[in-house]
């Protein structure tokens, strides 16, 4: 590379407003982008085998795109309030979708069938199922189900879900193992925003202050059992 060549390789050109979010195709031939235009160039998730694409939107909606063509396959109805987030699950068979009512659907990829309404009571997003369908990772920590592990069952009243490991509590006054108060807070040192990540806990505080925590996964689980 010559010393007047550009590092950047392309300018891609075409929404009208901020990009929200860019994203690669698992096998890096695509590339996704959103625009707070309320436009999908690509969309924001691919499904494994990158023929399908995912969007989460502002309209309260999850749409299911065709990644070659860009036609609209399907859109999920079923949040009451803007959709922040989306994901595949590993197999591609299920998708799940956060939104601000704080809630967290399960659906059927192939269908559009609402499976599962998890009320979490806070504004989260989803990042990632693990390879059984059975735990879905959030922001606020690793949501179990049983219905997600069956995709032939179908529940679609809210309800609270259970998490597994640390947590905080939905009123914001514990730190949780597995749904169970394990931590009381002083007021002052009570979370705001929250963000989950194994035994890490990060809190943002009405004060300005950021609180991390980092605990102690295998002595706390002595402690627990009695040991």
């Amino acid at each position: 590379m010559e010393e007047r060549w550009s590092v950047c390789l392309q300018t891609l050109e075409g929404h009208n407003g901020s990009v929200k979010s860019v994203i690669f195709s698992h096998d890096s031939k695509l590339l996704a982008s959103a625009s707070v235009n309320y436009t999908v160039k690509v969309s924001v998730i691919f499904s494994q085998d990158s023929k399908l694409l995912v969007s989460a939107s502002d309209d309260e909606t999850i749409k299911v795109w065709d990644a070659s063509t860009g036609q609209c396959l399907q859109t999920l109805e079923g949040h009451d309030g803007l959709a922040n987030s989306v994901i595949f699950s590993h197999d591609s068979k299920l998708l799940a979708s956060a939104s601000f009512d704080r809630t967290v659907n399960v659906w059927d990829a192939s269908t559009g069938q609402c499976l599962q309404a998890l009320d979490i009571g806070r504004v989260t997003s989803v990042k990632s199922f693990d390879i059984t369908n059975s735990y879905l990772e959030t922001d606020n920590g690793t949501v179990y189900s049983s219905l997600v592990a069956d995709i032939g069952l179908t529940n679609t009243d809210s309800g609270v879900p259970r998490f597994e490991g640390y947590n905080v509590s939905p009123n914001n006054i514990c730190i949780t193992w597995n749904s169970e108060y394990l931590l009381w807070l002083p007021p002052k040192y009570r979370p705001y925003s929250t963000a989950v990540s194994l035994s890490t806990i990060c809190f943002g505080c009405r004060s300005g202050r950021v609180l991390l925590f980092t605990l102690d996964s295998p002595r706390l689980l002595n402690i627990l059992l009695g040991h």
